[in-house]
């Protein structure tokens, strides 16, 4: 009997690895070995392809330690008008970011990066986002709810954070989140990976 693949997360956020639970597969996760800053300043591109690169970048760091496995990296970018909205880190900041996105549309970038046998597979997958228009206390009182300091956007949708929004532009709510499972799913199917009934 052939032995599935070692799969391995590259990834620390608890969001991703509650979606990769979901799956009902074996799998490892570790901290990528990446600076994201440094990554963030050197690179090059347009601004959609960023989670991409970063995706990738993160799965590269860890090669090493499943060769021979399934090595999965994720990123994901809120943009607005353009802009790059990065995690608030305070409540603050991300009262202020509800604030600049009320009334308005942004996108979602979640990118996925599989590396198996040598090869990649990179999805990108995105959301449109309508957001309701808000009053800076309605703003402060969500964010007192559900503390999105750690979210790009300043949103946690699969909580509280949907009732802030007119209309979703999506095919998987989990993309939302940070890891596209529907995606992965059809990748790891690919790549010979069985699923529990």
């Amino acid at each position: 009997m052939k032995t599935a693949p070692k799969i391995l997360l590259a990834s620390s956020s608890p969001y991703r690895r509650e979606l990769m639970d979901q799956l009902k597969i074996p799998y490892t996760h570790a901290s990528p070995k990446t600076d994201e800053a440094l990554l963030k300043k050197t690179y090059q591109g347009p601004l959609e392809k960023l989670p991409e690169y970063l995706a990738r970048k993160k799965a590269e760091s860890l090669l090493g330690e499943n060769p021979d496995g399934i090595t999965i990296g994720c990123d994901q970018i809120a943009l607005l008008e353009g802009r790059a909205l990065d995690k608030p880190g305070t409540a603050e900041n991300a009262v202020q970011q509800l604030m600049s996105l009320q009334g308005k549309t942004h996108e979602l970038y979640t990118a996925l990066a599989v590396h198996s046998r040598g090869e990649w597979r990179l999805e990108t997958h995105i959301t449109t986002l309508h957001m309701k228009s808000l009053s800076e206390q309605q703003a402060r009182d969500y964010v007192a709810l559900d503390q999105p300091v750690d979210c790009a956007g300043a949103y946690k949708i699969e909580k509280n954070g949907s009732d802030l929004f007119e209309d979703v532009e999506n095919f998987d709510p989990s993309a939302i989140v940070g890891l596209p499972l529907m995606n992965l799913v059809e990748i790891l199917e690919d790549l010979g990976i069985d699923f529990p009934e």
